[in-house]
């Protein structure tokens, strides 16, 4: 027979920002702080961190499809743009997902 400890753990957590709140504890175990805090600075420190991870991954996925350019600067910094030679597929793409078009 599980224990209650087992049983807890296969539960699932309702709330996406309870993850977000264990996930920052689990990296920061001194953490402790009032509700503000948690708010202010938890939440925007892991939010901050998994939007770098998205748009890393994003951009990657860019440029893997060639819709954006990448060059690096005589400083080492690459910088990056749209790729004007596919600007039209760019705009259907941009279009089949209901996205604005500033034309």
């Amino acid at each position: 027979m599980p224990s209650p400890n087992e049983n807890r753990m296969k539960e699932r957590l309702e709330s996406e920002v309870a993850y977000e709140i264990l996930s920052y504890l689990v990296n920061h175990p001194h953490a402790e702080g009032p509700i503000e805090a948690i708010i202010e600075w938890w939440l925007l420190e892991q939010r901050i961190e998994m939007g770098m991870k998205e748009v890393l991954n994003a951009i990657d996925e860019l440029v893997r499809n060639e819709f954006v350019l990448k060059r690096k600067s005589k400083d080492k910094q690459i910088f990056y743009r749209i790729n004007a030679e596919k600007n039209k597929e760019i705009q259907g793409l941009l279009k089949t997902k209901g996205l604005t078009i500033n034309e």
